[in-house]
């Protein structure tokens, strides 16, 4: 049955005539009054980086707030301390050089993804990832309002390294922060050509999932525990 046919028939059984041209399209986008007022329009001056922190804290993420690069990479040392992993990988290391994470690698042994690493090298490096306890990675963007990292894919930041370990450590900049989505994706079209990501990822929290039932499984499609540091003034 040829398309225009299908729709007739379909216009027919609803007693509608057939629309001669397609429906016109007025507003694009999100509503003015959410973009001007993503928190609301009573709520007032939002600190981005504590929104966040609560945002993410209420899906069962943990964060925790800095002030420096320097008291970043303490905290990361505190976390891991607190956690133990016997295995770590990162993206790329030179990826870190602001928050002088050099005894990430050299101390704790943890494993850098290279984007120059031949192939049978990146499944060895992906096997690794499988097999991580923490994957460490940074972020493009993170969004205030619903507490999402946002992390897209490129040869340096594979998505193995927030996907596949048991849990995810996160290094966000208070300059990447934005108030909605729109934003974080606008800061993907504002990219040149060449610079597209294969893939963009919106991270909400720990990986859950739920059956018929509603019976909540946590990490069965990504890492069970999510942890995010957040860094004012970076």
């Amino acid at each position: 049955m040829e398309r225009d046919q299908l729709f007739q028939r379909i216009a027919d059984r609803l007693g509608r005539p057939m629309p001669a041209a397609p429906p016109t399209r007025e507003v694009r986008g999100v509503s003015e009054t959410y973009a001007n007022a993503p928190y609301g329009a009573d709520t007032g001056t939002v600190d981005r980086v504590t929104r966040f922190a609560s945002e993410l804290d209420a899906l069962g993420g943990h964060a925790t707030i800095v002030d420096t690069p320097a008291a970043a990479s303490q905290a990361l040392k505190n976390l891991l301390d607190e956690l133990t992993p016997d295995t770590i990988i990162t993206w790329e290391r030179q990826d870190f050089a602001d928050f002088d994470l050099e005894w990430l690698w050299d101390d704790r042994h943890a494993r850098s993804w290279v984007a120059e690493n031949p192939k049978t090298e990146e499944a060895s490096l992906a096997d690794a990832a499988e097999r991580a306890d923490i994957g460490v990675t940074l972020t493009d963007a993170a969004i205030a309002n619903t507490g999402t990292l946002v992390l897209w894919t490129t040869p340096q930041h594979a998505r193995s390294v927030s996907l596949l370990p048991t849990a995810h450590i996160a290094i966000v900049r208070e300059s990447q922060i934005v108030d909605r989505m729109g934003e974080a994706l606008a800061k993907v079209t504002a990219l040149a050509h060449g610079d597209v990501p294969s893939s963009v990822h919106f991270i909400t929290g720990p990986s859950r999932s739920s059956d018929i039932e509603n019976d909540l499984s946590i990490g069965v499609h990504g890492p069970a525990a999510l942890y995010a540091i957040l860094c004012r003034g970076c």
